[in-house]
């Protein structure tokens, strides 16, 4: 490994997201189709979630789809192109016996910035008449073509202007990863002019990355730094950590 690439950014909802989360039972007049919320009751974007719609928008604009014996859509698996070695394969008996490379990305869950979690458990700001305690509830109708019958479903959306704090890690082993990314920032732009989660093509789920950084880590900075303390974080445990640990813990021998 040569180092990781470390991208954050702001990724701001636009009009209502929704990710659905399920539910342990239905209420009389409550929400049929609620949204995925942590522990804290809040909502966030699941990191398959993103990594996925990266990976299938950048595959229809390559014609990288796979074919299964039914004709079905299926990611494409072949190992070597760019997509592959970028997003990962699946577990094959193939794959499991080459020498190709581990998946390049890593997409954490997306969570509430801090910031707007406050504002909204406040109802400040432009969320000072948000309905829910994170979100808003939204009527969808569907009609019967036959019978003219009205199916009301009340769905839970994330509203127009939440912002989630988004973490993705690219890995760099050679050359070629380098080249290659510029196709997951493709991919990113691919997003923004499509939708996130479902009912895109009802007006939902478009959003947008503002305030983009990164942060290049060479192998270099995992495993040169000097740490003495006892009390240290997992990216501070290094050959000389562990030695003067050593010296440590036999020194009350």
């Amino acid at each position: 490994m040569l180092g990781r690439l470390i991208i954050n950014a702001d990724l701001v909802v636009k009009t209502g997201l929704h990710i659905g989360g399920g539910s342990s039972s239905v209420e009389i007049g409550g929400i049929d189709n609620s949204v995925i919320k942590n522990h804290k009751g809040e909502p966030y974007i699941p990191g398959s979630s993103l990594k996925g719609k990266l990976r299938s928008l950048t595959e229809l604009a390559h014609n990288k789809m796979g074919k299964n014996e039914k004709g079905d859509n299926l990611p494409c698996n072949c190992g070597d192109c760019f997509i592959c070695k970028i997003y990962g394969v699946s577990a094959s008996e193939e794959i499991k016996n080459s020498d190709r490379l581990p998946t390049r990305i890593i997409v954490r869950d997306a969570f509430l910035k801090d910031s707007i979690a406050e504002d909204m458990r406040k109802k400040k700001g432009e969320f000072k008449d948000l309905e829910l305690g994170y979100t808003e509830s939204k009527w969808e109708n569907s009609i019967d073509r036959l019978t003219s019958k009205a199916n009301p479903r009340l769905f839970e959306r994330v509203p127009e202007g939440t912002v989630f704090d988004l973490e993705v890690i690219y890995t760099i082993y050679n050359e070629e990863d380098i080249n290659n990314f510029k196709h997951l920032i493709e991919g990113f732009q691919f997003l923004q002019d499509d939708y996130l989660g479902g009912n895109g093509t009802r007006g939902y789920g478009k959003v947008e990355l503002n305030n983009i950084r990164f942060f290049i880590k060479t192998i270099k900075d995992y495993t040169s730094k000097q740490f003495g303390d006892i009390k240290a974080s997992v990216n501070e445990i290094n050959d000389t950590w562990i030695k003067n640990l050593k010296e440590q813990m036999t020194s009350t021998k």
